[in-house]
């Protein structure tokens, strides 16, 4: 640290070099301050102490605004959930969150949802503000696109699977669950279901269902997470099985039976397959 030293001549204060600060021996966040006038015989002594406790060694500092959304891009009508909880203040609280989404709307909280109508890339932006009300921002781009015209449910991400790739009777069992993860991705709602034709090595196979489920534009559903998109398959046999997997729409008004043939199906993403091992 710079030393300074002052010389007292006819009570006026002269800058000649310092006085002396010095740091305690025993906690180096206190720095010691005597007054030296630079004069011969002079009976120096120390005026005062600073204490440091700690911490940001500067003024309030501002929040950091961070967030994600999903999905990463979406459709007209599909809802985009946005979540900031990764935000933080490096030494207070966050006291608000506000949203703009690129489409004139606006929206507040931790988590928010949001719709477009119209396709596009939209800017967003997250504006956090702290308990000292200093302010941070973020922001990010989505594309929208239009999404298929009328009635369509599409396969998504992982499509279809078993809960469990190498599977055990006896470990596992009896119940290998076969799951599907869709998404709506035309502009009407429709009611929507899952065939699986499961296949043994031997020949043998077994059609099962999921559950009716309806599923507004752009809504998405996962059978790791929602029961109803998946169905319970009981294997006996050890060897590899085989996934087929088709994905059924139906626009009636009303909730169409389990299997029902008024249920249809089109391309694209509306076929997948997968394969798993039993054990004994």
């Amino acid at each position: 640290m710079p030393t300074q030293y002052w010389k007292v001549v006819n009570g006026v204060w002269t800058d000649l070099t310092l006085c002396c600060l010095s740091f305690s021996s025993t906690n180096p966040n206190v720095l010691y301050l005597s007054l030296t006038d630079g004069g011969t015989g002079d009976s120096d002594s120390i005026l005062g102490q600073i204490t440091d406790p700690g911490g940001v060694g500067r003024g309030d500092s501002p929040p950091v605004a961070a967030f994600t959304f999903s999905p990463a891009s979406a459709s007209v009508g599909q809802t985009v959930n946005y979540d900031a909880s990764s935000s933080y203040d490096p030494d207070g609280t966050i006291s608000n969150y506000l949203w703009t989404f690129g489409d004139s709307a606006t929206g507040a909280g931790v988590t928010t949802t949001h719709v477009y109508a119209t396709p596009n890339t939209y800017t967003v932006t997250l504006t956090v503000t702290d308990n000292a009300g200093l302010i941070g921002q973020n922001s990010a781009q989505i594309v929208v696109s239009q999404g298929l015209p009328g009635a369509h449910v599409s396969f998504f991400q992982w499509s279809a699977r078993p809960q469990f790739k190498k599977f055990s009777i006896t470990r596992q069992g009896p119940i290998e669950p076969i799951q599907a993860f869709a998404v709506n991705d035309g502009n009407k709602t429709v009611w929507s279901q899952v065939r699986f034709v499961v296949t043994a090595d031997s020949g043998v196979n077994q059609v099962l269902y999921t559950q009716v489920v309806q599923l507004t534009p752009g809504q998405e559903i996962n059978g790791n997470q929602d029961p109803r998109f998946a169905a319970n398959f009981v294997p006996t046999t050890p060897g590899t099985y085989f996934i087929q997997a088709t994905v059924y729409y139906n626009t009636s008004s009303t909730q169409p039976p389990v299997g029902d043939p008024s249920f249809i199906t089109t391309p694209p993403n509306n076929a997948a397959s997968n394969s798993f091992l039993v054990r004994p």
